[in-house]
């Protein structure tokens, strides 16, 4: 895992500096209270900060689906140490929609505790997709140090495209020899009469035709039309696509692909696949159900492959296109390459058939006058190459309502803080407002954007606005700087939480642990401080006490740097 520090942890190290120092040089005493509980959440979050360690597994229920089912994955969680707050997230492909469980998650676990989530998908689209890429993202209890892991525990799903329903099939123009469906035009072994012809020795009793026979006063029998199977080659032209939005050419060239493999292959057909584009991939004719899998596998894989190269049909194995094989071509017609290939077929004397996948649905005309010429100048492209193809053959045609509620309460504490030192001021009890407003405002905003820059100005700009305020009561600290420091901490804890919530919301029982934990902390920033100012004594107000507070303060803060820095360094190693 790698480890560094969260925006947190800087936030709280700049104001511990800046609510020290400004103690010692303003000789304030209130200031270096509000100052207390961050230092003192920084050295014990980091003194207790440990890494994680979490193992992984995920298993799907099943490995191969059609267009439209729904999957469930299990992500096992093994805690081999206690983690405060995990942040696990999948990554799920495109085509992949989300029903139920979340994605991402974040919860609490134990030492030794086992989680098991589950997670539903819906298969929207075909492909062979990736799962088991999992990022994760630990952070101490304190919320200053983060750990981040990338697992791959890969997991391939493959989706088939669902068939669709074909009113009819193309018919071969010739058939093969081996046993099919088709009615061959040789004569043979069959169900599909042909002719009579006299009976000669060696023929079938059962074949005589007796009706035929009586009448000429001979024999007769019967001859039937060969069963023969055919040839089928799927031409694919991956060449270019024409998409818009979720949809292009190339996926409906391949849905119909896979459909017509499925008819064909049912009817006893030998269907083979040829990929044209780019890369260029190949099957041979086979049949039965593995070869309906080895299409479809060789579908999932097809995508467009940017190249300048000019390909013909020679550069096609010998038996990749059998003789009197029936070649069905599904192409949008983008590409010369593919024009020219299959005229060349069509020359060679091959049952060539286009199916044109029409990238007009997906197609706009530019906006304005040119925009539109262009776009008829294209389709009067497009109506020539139909003109060569008919002259050489016929052509068929989030936010959560967690985060709200966290951002709200920040504010509310900001804003009463605020409000609080307006009433408490003796003079400029406006500018005291005013200061408070801004803070406020900030806060607001770092916490929309969202922006721990932003963040960091508020929770300074409240402290200044309290110290003002206290500042116009005499130099003794009022006992209202105990609420004050409290409530400025609070809302820091507050603010930071919610900008957590931004990106991988808690869990309801993690959110019940860290909301105990803050009022925890909310209560010993009160004792803490309450603390500080019986030893400092309400007249604090300069001396040599303050001056010992702001010394030890100063090498405080000087040792921490040094923590962090050596921390940053052994990451670096690692």
């Amino acid at each position: 895992m790698t480890r560094y520090a969260t925006p947190k942890l800087g936030a709280y190290v700049v104001l511990t500096a800046l609510g020290l120092l400004a103690s010692l040089i303003f000789a304030r005493p209130e200031l270096a209270l509000i100052a207390v509980p961050f230092a003192v959440l920084l050295a014990v979050g980091l003194a207790y900060a440990r890494k994680p360690d979490v193992r992984v597994h995920l298993e799907l229920d099943r490995e191969r689906v059609l267009e439209g089912d729904e999957i469930t994955l299990e992500v096992e969680l093994d805690a081999r140490d206690s983690v405060a707050r995990l942040e696990l997230l999948l990554e799920i492909p495109r085509g992949l929609e989300l029903v139920s469980g979340r994605n991402p998650v974040a919860l609490r676990l134990e030492v030794g505790e086992e989680r098991l989530l589950e997670l539903r998908f819906r298969c929207a689209r075909w492909g062979a997709y990736r799962l088991g890429d999992v990022h994760l993202r630990a952070r101490d209890a304190a919320g200053l140090l983060a750990w981040d892991q990338t697992l791959a525990r890969a997991e391939t799903l493959r989706v088939y495209p669902r068939p669709e329903e074909l009113r009819e099939l193309v018919a071969p123009r010739e058939t093969q020899l081996f046993t099919g469906n088709r009615v061959s035009r040789q004569k043979g072994e069959g169900l599909e009469f042909a002719d009579l012809r006299p009976f000669a020795p060696g023929d079938r009793i059962r074949r005589i035709n007796w009706r035929a026979s009586a009448r000429r006063g001979d024999l007769w029998v019967n001859e039937f039309h060969a069963e023969r199977n055919a040839d089928v080659i799927l031409f694919l032209d991956s060449f270019a696509d024409a998409r818009r939005g979720g949809t292009g050419t190339l996926d409906q060239a391949i849905r119909a692909a896979a459909s017509l493999s499925e008819r064909y292959l049912i009817d006893k057909d030998r269907v083979g696949l040829v990929n044209f584009g780019g890369v260029l991939n190949w099957l041979r004719p086979g049949t039965e159900m593995l070869q309906r899998y080895r299409i479809v596998e060789a579908l999932l894989n097809t995508e467009i492959t940017l190249s300048y190269a000019w390909k013909e049909i020679d550069v096609l194995p010998r038996g990749t296109l059998p003789a009197k094989a029936l070649v069905l071509a599904l192409t949008p017609l983008l590409d010369d390459r593919t024009v020219s290939a299959l005229l060349d077929l069509r020359a060679r004397g091959f049952d060539l058939v286009v199916i044109e996948v029409s990238p007009l649905p997906v197609a706009e005309p530019a906006p304005g006058p040119s925009g539109e010429l262009a776009f008829r100048l294209w389709k009067l492209l497009r109506e020539g190459r139909r003109a060569e193809y008919e002259r050489a053959g016929r052509i068929p045609p989030p936010r959560t309502r967690a985060r709200l509620g966290l951002g709200v309460a920040a504010v509310a504490t900001v804003a009463g803080v605020a409000v609080y030192g307006a009433f408490e001021a003796d003079r400029v009890s406006l500018l005291v407002l005013a200061l408070g407003a801004g803070s406020v405002a900030l806060l607001v905003f770092g916490l929309a954007v969202p922006s721990p820059p932003a963040l960091v100005g508020s929770l300074v700009g409240i402290a200044a606005s309290w110290s003002l305020s206290a500042w116009t009561r005499g130099s003794g600290a009022p006992g209202g700087t105990i609420l004050a420091a409290a409530g400025i901490f609070v809302a820091a804890e507050l603010a930071y939480w919610s900008l957590e919530q931004a990106s991988v919301p808690d869990e309801p029982e993690l959110l019940a642990r860290r909301a105990a934990g803050l009022a925890l902390r909310a209560a010993g920033a009160l004792a803490l401080v309450s603390f500080a100012l019986a030893a400092l004594g309400l007249r604090a107000g300069g001396g040599l006490l303050l001056e010992a507070v702001g010394a030890a303060a100063a090498v405080a803060l000087l040792a921490l740097v040094l923590l962090l820095a050596r921390a940053g360094h052994e990451t670096a190693e690692r």
